[in-house]
């Protein structure tokens, strides 16, 4: 389970709009997750632990998407 402490939340949602910005990874070995974006009270991520086979051709672009993009609540 992965706790964000409220005193960034501000700061990380605002990252997170930012155009150079591709996310950030935050949580411990093993449970860690990859915050995309946010909506409202959620933020938006993905599960780096999923592995993907690797494309064989560059046309090939569903292996570089991980589905479905999950949500939580901030608090």
């Amino acid at each position: 389970f992965v706790q964000i402490d409220s005193r960034y939340l501000k700061q990380l949602k605002q990252i997170l709009t930012w155009p150079q910005s591709i996310g950030f990874i935050g949580g411990r070995s093993n449970s860690s997750l990859y915050f995309v974006g946010y909506q409202e009270d959620n933020l938006l991520y993905l599960d780096p632990h999923k592995p993907q086979a690797v494309a064989a051709h560059p046309t090939e672009m569903t292996s570089y998407f991980n589905s479905p993009l999950k949500h939580m609540h901030v608090s």
